[in-house]
């Protein structure tokens, strides 16, 4: 069974390449829940395998704030250490908390100059 009750074209990161020794920021999307009835749980998966070189991390943050030019608030975060993730692994699953502000943005950052690998980063809405 399918779990990703999914609206199309919205992605943060579709198949996007992890950086090599910088960051790169997704798009900023409208993720205000409260007029709709669902909650938002934002995921991030493993597209193409992660290869990380030792002792080097690729970092990756979840952002809000209250319009698409000013997501600077981190709520969320996961590191990725040196060495290889399968491709379609779920990085991680977050439920955006009540408090979020209305607009939410993915960054990756990575110290790693030969990173390898995509990921796949998208809000899914959850029927309550």
């Amino acid at each position: 069974m399918n779990d990703d009750l999914r609206i199309a074209g919205e992605m943060y990161f579709d198949k996007e390449a992890v950086p090599q020794n910088a960051s790169k920021s997704s798009v900023a999307l409208k993720t205000e829940s409260g007029a709709m009835n669902a909650s938002i749980e934002l995921r991030i998966v493993v597209n193409e395998a992660l290869t990380i070189t030792e002792a080097t991390q690729l970092t990756i943050g979840v952002y809000h704030g209250d319009s698409s030019d000013a997501v600077s608030t981190k709520i969320a975060e996961v590191v990725v250490p040196a060495g290889t993730v399968a491709a379609k692994t779920r990085l991680l699953t977050l439920v955006l908390p009540s408090t979020a502000k209305a607009y939410t943005a993915v960054v990756m950052e990575s110290d790693d100059v030969a990173a390898a690998g995509s990921i796949d980063a998208y809000p899914v809405h959850v029927p309550r």
